[in-house]
């Protein structure tokens, strides 16, 4: 196994490459050779792809594209290159499962192979929202208190005792350790001590998430941390400073790459091999526990709701690399549950349903939930909407629906679900205030209504009893 240090040589000694020279000629250039290549085509009416085949060339080309391309250093403009045995020899090492919380609640992330009849894990949350300091605390309560939530993944910070936080400033050390500290008492009042926590969130640089892991009540060697590779496969001596800190103590690492169509990756060919090619380089350069491969969104998702041909070309990218992974490693790749529209919304929640049914039905080992309106609103949780994703993954699992069941349900939900959102603005929602009571935190009956209304729906839609 290549060690950190050797990581580090290749850092400074690897082959030199300006930013724009590997964006364009190197990693854009080499994702539209391997696609042609080997000949991938997109089926959009094939959200969900049957094709097992299919799958394991496009782990085939993702496999090709790491040891083409490799991850970029931008401190050193270096490439870190990798020899195809070195990367045989990680995925033979894989044990494909990590242990993660302590005491009762410890769970074990495990592989998952296509249609398993093993739930994946459930990390609900903020998920880096941003989130208003009078009630971050509550927020992460009303998510914790969740029996369902297996780990849990908090807002972000926007303040630090009413002071904004500045990359690189003194108060992001205390803005990580204050976040962590917050969490811990959320999970103290719910009564799950050892649940485990994904940190931080309130870190701009690596300041918040190493003073955040070395001090006493901070993050565990049972908690994980965030690790992120840039788009598009490059990393920095910010990141790259975490995993040194981290591994020097046997941390957990959660990784996260997303691959954006309309971006160097191009379209959903290109977007599904490079998730494959991240989610090995991300796992020998940053030493990921697990990884977070998100949601393969558009360029223009962000704003307004994509059309239904863009969402199921979104679905077929995330899913065929999903499987692309499961079936050829034991590589433990989660996705993200969300969507363009805010909580207390029908739409979020079925926006939740098609995506919840490709990571499951993939082989997803674990989801986050919920991403509500991608994080544009500040204090808009999706809390019920996170609750809903787990259920959902809990009865698709038991139910073992296959490949092309999911691929019908999918094309119904958005055939019939979707056309009267299809190409307009999505709905802010309503914050956590306007859903909750702040004191007792539970959701008021509008939220708690239409929450329930929405599965009773999802139950007769899918046949499946949530």
């Amino acid at each position: 196994m290549v060690t950190i240090w050797e990581i580090l040589d290749r850092v400074e000694e690897g082959p030199a490459c300006k930013e724009t020279d590997f964006d364009l000629n190197i990693f854009s250039a080499t994702v539209n050779r391997l696609v042609s290549e080997h000949n991938l085509k997109c089926t959009p009416e094939e959200p969900i792809p049957n094709d097992n085949t299919l799958a394991d060339e496009v782990f085939e080309a993702g496999l090709e594209l790491a040891l083409e391309v490799g991850m970029l250093c931008t401190s050193t403009s270096r490439r870190i290159i990798f020899e195809e045995a070195e990367i045989k020899e990680m995925l033979k090492r894989l044990p494909g499962e990590v242990v993660m919380g302590e005491e009762k609640d410890t769970r074990v992330m495990r592989w998952r192979a296509i249609s398993d009849s093993l739930p994946p894990l459930m990390q609900t949350g903020g998920l880096g929202q941003p989130t208003s300091e009078d009630i971050f605390l509550e927020e992460a309560v009303a998510f914790a208190q969740d029996p369902l939530t297996d780990y849990f993944n908090q807002g972000s910070l926007t303040t630090v005792y009413g002071r904004p936080i500045k990359a690189g400033a003194p108060l992001e050390v205390e803005a990580g350790k204050y976040e962590i500290a917050l969490v811990h008492e959320a999970l103290r009042r719910v009564g799950r001590p050892g649940l485990s926590i994904l940190g931080t969130e309130t870190s701009v640089t690596c300041l918040a998430e190493i003073a955040a892991s070395s001090t006493e009540g901070g993050l565990r060697r049972t908690d994980s941390h965030l690790v992120a590779i840039a788009s598009d496969l490059k990393t920095d001596y910010q990141v790259l400073s975490k995993v040194v800190h981290l591994v020097g103590y046997d941390a957990l690492i959660c990784g996260l790459y997303t691959a954006i169509m309309g971006g160097y990756a191009g379209g959903p060919e290109g977007v599904a091999i490079a998730r494959v090619a991240g989610s090995i380089l991300g796992q020998l350069v940053h030493r990921h526990s697990f990884a977070i491969t998100g949601t393969p969104y558009n360029m223009r998702y962000v704003d307004i709701v994509p059309e239904i041909s863009q969402l199921r070309k979104m679905l077929w990218a995330h899913s065929i690399a999903m499987q692309a992974l499961s079936r050829n490693s034991k590589l433990l790749i989660g996705g993200t549950a969300g969507g363009a529209a805010g909580p207390c919304t029908e739409m979020l929640f079925w926006e939740i349903v098609p995506v919840t049914l490709m990571h499951t039905v993939s082989g997803c080992a674990f989801i986050e939930s919920c991403f509500a309106a991608f994080n544009k609103y500040q204090d808009h949780p999706g809390v019920l909407e996170a609750r809903f994703t787990a259920e959902l993954a809990h009865a698709i699992s038991k139910a073992q629906i296959t490949r092309e069941n999911a691929n019908d349900l999918v094309n119904s939900i958005l055939n019939e679900k979707f056309s009267i959102y299809d190409g307009k603005a999505a709905p802010e929602g309503k914050a956590f205030k306007e859903c909750f009571d702040i004191r007792t935190i539970k959701p008021n009956d509008e939220y708690y209504n239409l929450y329930k209304s929405v599965k009773m729906q999802a139950e007769d839609t899918l046949g499946i009893s949530i």
